[in-house]
């Protein structure tokens, strides 16, 4: 099982741990704050997140948290999203090598839960996950 952890945030105080789920046994989690990004910050200030912080400040459209994953072979994994988004419901896109996008529903919510993203097909090796502000 590989987890990638995200954190997001936007004008709404949005926290994520976005989380890959496999078939597999073995579990991994990708932080977010470890992450590379773009017009985003790491904070610390909602209660609950995984890590050592959460991202906020998904401002602008462009805002990014990028993943690189590495796969032993090309798998399907299930893609969800852990967040908190206290102002309100929001929309982020998931962007899986710079090519295939899907966007994922983040309900209004006061505490961490987690928001389902559908599969994606990691190749083997590299591979590159963005999580992308769609509302700003």
């Amino acid at each position: 099982m590989l987890r990638l952890g995200v954190a997001l945030s936007a004008a709404l105080a949005l926290s994520a741990e976005a989380r890959t789920v496999g078939r597999r046994q073995d579990a991994q989690i990708y932080e977010a704050e470890d992450a590379v990004l773009t017009g985003v910050a790491v904070d610390t200030a909602q209660a609950g997140y995984s890590g050592t912080g959460y991202v906020g400040g998904f401002d602008e459209a462009a805002d990014t948290i990028t993943f690189t994953i590495n796969s032993d072979s090309a798998q399907l994994y299930d893609l969800s999203i852990r967040y908190a988004g206290i102002y309100g419901a929001k929309v982020t896109t998931v962007v899986l090598n710079g090519g295939a996008r899907t966007d994922v529903s983040l309900d209004e919510t006061t505490e961490f839960t987690t928001a389902s993203g559908g599969q994606i097909l990691l190749n083997e090796g590299d591979n590159t996950i963005d999580i992308v502000s769609n509302w700003g």
